[in-house]
């Protein structure tokens, strides 16, 4: 009787948890699936230790406007494919995301949401998400979740030092001493040495280097020959308040949720 009852309680949880589904990946890398939405209770999980850094000086002034237009806009789905459930960060609301073969399924109306915050993210906790080594463990941007060949927008006028294979097809744009980083684009629209105006389109978005179409945003100072990671949350604000963002292990931190009060630190790298 008792092997019975556990048998019925196993085909109960598939069915409340089913773990077939799998999540598309995030961050800048080549992964494919990840399950996110309930991990295996076996999956390993590593210990990342982050180790206190000492701040950058104080930055000068970044006006910044979102790198994609309107506001964040996500349709529930309905229909054969997988779906997960995840209540919104901000809203507390609950969403329906579909699925189609790694790649979130848009419909007509559909932005962009968040699917990648930058720091340490506890998504790297887990044994099959990307650990980013060049950031000590950490994710060095923001993952904007988008359909493939949606304009992207230059954030801030500058020059345009590097066009080409970085994070996925990438742009790199200088502004003083900082540079910012778009990545996983499908096409460029400008070149090395052209000076963009904020807010011109540089690219279009889509999936080079990665499975599931997103725009990594990344954000580093160079200051006294050092390399920082900066949080482009700082400079997007009050935009990210009202923005979607689920709360996946990509959008929660290795010690708590995301709080806008306390938001992850810039990092050396």
């Amino acid at each position: 009787m008792a092997k019975f009852l556990l048998a019925i309680i196993f085909s109960v949880s598939l069915v409340l948890y089913p773990t077939s589904a799998s999540a598309p990946a995030t961050g800048g890398d080549t992964l494919g699936l990840l399950k996110i939405a309930k991990p295996p209770i076996n999956e390993a999980v590593v210990d990342l230790p982050v180790t206190p850094e000492p701040e950058p000086s104080p930055n000068p002034e970044l006006d910044l406007i979102m790198p994609l237009a309107g506001p964040s806009i996500h349709t529930n789905y309905f229909g054969p494919n997988d779906v997960f459930h995840w209540q919104d960060i901000n809203s507390r609301q609950y969403h329906t995301y579909g699925v189609e073969n790694g790649k979130f399924i848009y419909q007509p109306g559909d932005t962009w949401f968040i699917y990648g915050l930058f720091g340490p993210i506890e998504a790297v906790k887990y044994d099959w998400n990307v650990k980013y080594p060049l950031w000590n463990g950490r994710h060095n941007g923001i993952d904007f979740a988008v359909a493939s060949g949606t304009p992207v927008l230059a954030a801030s006028g500058g020059e345009v030092t590097f066009v080409g294979e970085r994070v996925g097809h990438s742009i790199v744009v200088q502004i003083d001493n900082f540079q910012i980083t778009y990545g996983h684009l499908d096409s460029f629209l400008v070149k090395v040495g052209e000076r963009v105006t904020q807010g011109q389109i540089i690219g279009y978005s889509g999936s080079s280097g990665t499975i599931n179409p997103h725009l990594h945003f990344e954000i580093d100072k160079y200051e006294n020959e050092q390399r920082w990671g900066i949080n482009p949350a700082k400079y997007l604000l009050p935009e990210l308040k009202s923005a979607i963002i689920p709360d996946v292990s990509t959008n929660r931190y290795i010690n708590g949720p995301l709080l806008w009060e306390n938001p992850a630190g810039d990092f050396r790298w």
